[in-house]
């Protein structure tokens, strides 16, 4: 008794019928999609990177403070 491969790949190709559609690619994205961008919803920011920027600037003020505080506190 063997056991059907189940491997990606393996086995059988699917049937094909000349009326399925061809199996399509990544969405492309349109030029109006390219050109609409989501805003963030946050209050004083009007882009996600404002808020990227903004994340990482906390972030490296917090660590600067915590190299600070522990060399004066050590």
């Amino acid at each position: 008794m063997t056991r059907p491969n189940s491997f990606a790949g393996g086995g059988k190709p699917p049937h094909s019928s000349g009326s399925a559609a061809a199996p399509k690619g990544p969405h492309e994205p349109t030029e109006a999609e390219l050109k609409r961008e989501e805003k963030p919803g946050v209050p004083g920011f009007e882009t996600w990177a404002g808020v990227y920027w903004f994340v990482f600037g906390s972030f490296v003020v917090v660590v600067l403070l915590l190299v600070a505080f522990s060399g004066a506190y050590a």
